[in-house]
């Protein structure tokens, strides 16, 4: 979550890859949004716009992912 909170802050374009780590590792969707939320507040809008978005976008897909493959099971 830290990982991700410091790509989105610094304006990093693909905050991906810790966002669906942070899933992956037990975090909600609703956690991640939160640290995305502080980040808007420190680093202002174009905090969600060039990065926020994606970071959101990746861990709604991953969390998607394993549920889909708990219920496979």
């Amino acid at each position: 979550m830290i990982a991700t909170a410091i790509e989105v802050i610094a304006h990093k374009p693909n905050p991906d890859r810790h966002a669906r780590l942070a899933i992956e590792a037990g975090a909600s969707v609703r956690e991640v949004a939160d640290v995305v939320s502080l980040c808007i507040l420190l680093g202002g809008m174009m905090t969600y716009i060039v990065s926020g978005q994606h970071a959101l976008r990746a861990a709604e897909e991953r969390a998607g992912e394993i549920a889909r493959s708990r219920s496979a099971v």
